[in-house]
């Protein structure tokens, strides 16, 4: 029987139907499934709250994190990264598989941690992607393979965001809930 394995536009929209996206650093991951992040920038609020509950001072959520299935990678303390998250019953969930997207700095650039997505077998990956992507060399497979896959930042936030235009029908407009240059990635190298 052959797995079925979503490209990566397919994989991501699949996301996007149900959540929104922050670009969060959380800040506390608890002993239960509950974890504390602080907001950077909104790029969607359809599912999650309004505007102007974030425009009201609220800067930190505590949220039920994505569970650590087989083969996704849990969240972790000073994690910074892209999360998909949805509200039910007043509580804000992670998607339940891969609901985030790290970002780390690599030779000095930002880069976004893509687990479990080997681009290279996605015959549907824009090509701007294509030419902004590099395995990660961090989880390799019983072969010697690479497991996920990283790609230059402002390409995939761009991407991300026309990903919700086309889903939403309007141009993506994120706004900033805390300035993020203190945030571990995010600082300049000297």
């Amino acid at each position: 029987m052959e797995a079925l394995i979503l490209s990566l536009k397919d994989n991501l929209l699949a996301r996007l139907r149900s959540s929104d996206l922050v670009l969060a650093q959380v800040t506390n991951v608890g002993r239960n499934e509950y974890s504390t992040l602080e907001l950077g920038r909104m790029y969607r609020v359809k599912y999650l709250f309004r505007q102007r509950y974030f425009m009201e001072g609220v800067k930190r959520l505590d949220f039920v994190r994505g569970g650590s299935t087989f083969g996704d990678v849990p969240n972790f303390e000073g994690e910074i990264g892209f999360l998909f998250l949805s509200n039910l019953n007043e509580r804000v969930y992670q998607c339940h598989w891969q609901g985030h997207i790290p970002i780390e700095r690599y030779d000095g650039e930002l880069w976004c941690v893509l687990y479990n997505v080997r681009l290279w077998l996605d015959m549907d990956v824009p090509q701007v992607i294509l030419d902004n992507y590099k395995p990660s060399h961090h989880r390799l497979d019983k072969d010697g393979n690479s497991l996920d896959s990283l790609v230059r930042f402002e390409v995939l936030e761009a991407y991300l965001m026309e990903l919700i235009a086309e889903l939403d029908q309007k141009p993506c407009e994120p706004f900033e809930v805390v300035d993020m240059q203190d945030w571990r990635v995010f600082k300049k190298l000297s």
